[in-house]
């Protein structure tokens, strides 16, 4: 049985794409099975990642569309998870993300 602290590290690792689901036992699926329960919250975290973004880039995401606004988002957050609860840091660091991504196209 994993601890609480490896748990945690295994379900976010799972929300972010890096890991998979932790062992079965871990998650209760209660009508929901444990790997629905886990797409549920990751499709949260990223809709809510790319909401923020959006808030804080409205012109960016004008320019660009909305759909492609929003692979930016994910791409971005699969290089840049946020590691604060905190969403108003969130896009400090996507102007540079931004820069290093259309470098070549410029």
């Amino acid at each position: 049985m994993l601890s609480l602290p490896e748990l945690q590290a295994r379900i976010a690792a799972t929300l972010f794409g890096d890991a998979a689901a932790p062992p079965p036992g871990c998650i209760r699926s209660d009508g929901i099975a444990a790997e629905l329960r886990l797409g549920i919250y990751r499709n949260n975290l990223e809709e809510g990642f790319a909401k923020t973004l959006a808030l804080e880039f409205p012109v960016m995401q004008r320019l660009v569309g909305e759909d492609y606004f929003r692979q930016l988002a994910l791409s971005f957050l699969a290089g840049h998870p946020s590691r604060s609860g905190d969403l108003h840091q969130v896009g400090a660091p996507f102007a540079s993300f931004l820069r290093e991504q259309f470098a070549d196209t410029a």
